[in-house]
């Protein structure tokens, strides 16, 4: 009897490790399940609100360019109701629109070429990402500022940034070209060179010999 008694035991703790063992299995099975709803879910709502920031970007740039069309068309305007008005008022109060206007113009170009020094500084100069700081459209900064400067800003901020060359071949004449090219931004020492030789007509290598051999 004690026999039959261990082995009854012994086989009602085996029903209840089995049964225990199917507990788990279903709570990892539901808790695998959880998880996998949760990404689901969290990957479907990332996707929605990359959705709608897309969505957003195209309406707000449908809107600048909107804008810009209005702008252009109400200058349009002015100018057709006032064709016979000067290029540059004489009167007190057309004295006080032109200065502002060009207190206006002198002060967005100071900020463009705070900007780029910068740019250059950091050695990566991107027109796109000044125009971004400057708070336009690309095309509108181009529009504004080629107005102002007669070139094109790409051609401007290439102009600067081989005044900035010449400066440090100047002040450092034993640096390599490569490491004067690395500090404005280009990552291969020919592209620098034929950008140097295009501004000034001569490569960096002749501008730091003329600089170690002046003439007599």
């Amino acid at each position: 009897m004690g026999r039959l008694s261990a082995e009854m035991e012994v086989d009602d703790l085996k029903a209840q490790n089995s049964a225990n063992l199917s507990r788990a299995r279903v709570h990892l099975i539901i808790v695998i399940g959880l998880v996998v709803v949760l990404i689901i879910a969290v990957s479907l709502l990332f996707w929605l609100l990359h959705r709608r920031t897309r969505r957003f970007v195209s309406q707000f740039n449908g809107l600048s360019t909107d804008f810009e069309q209005l702008s252009e068309q109400y200058e349009k305007m002015k100018k057709a109701f006032r064709p016979n008005a000067p290029a540059s008022p004489s009167g007190a109060e057309g004295g006080a629109l032109g200065g502002a206007a060009m207190d206006e113009d002198a002060a967005f170009l100071a900020h463009v070429n705070t900007i780029i020094s910068r740019q250059i500084g950091e050695g990566h100069v991107d027109v796109g990402a000044l125009a971004t700081e400057m708070c336009m459209s690309l095309s509108a900064f181009r529009r504004r500022f080629s107005s102002l400067v007669d070139e094109r800003p790409q051609a401007y901020v290439m102009r600067l940034r081989m005044d900035k060359a010449r400066q440090l071949l100047g002040e450092n004449p034993d640096a390599t070209i490569a490491d004067i090219g690395m500090r404005l931004g280009f990552d291969d020492k020919s592209n620098f060179t034929r950008a140097f030789k295009r501004v000034y007509g001569i490569t960096p290598s002749e501008y730091v010999k003329s600089i170690k051999q002046p003439d007599d």
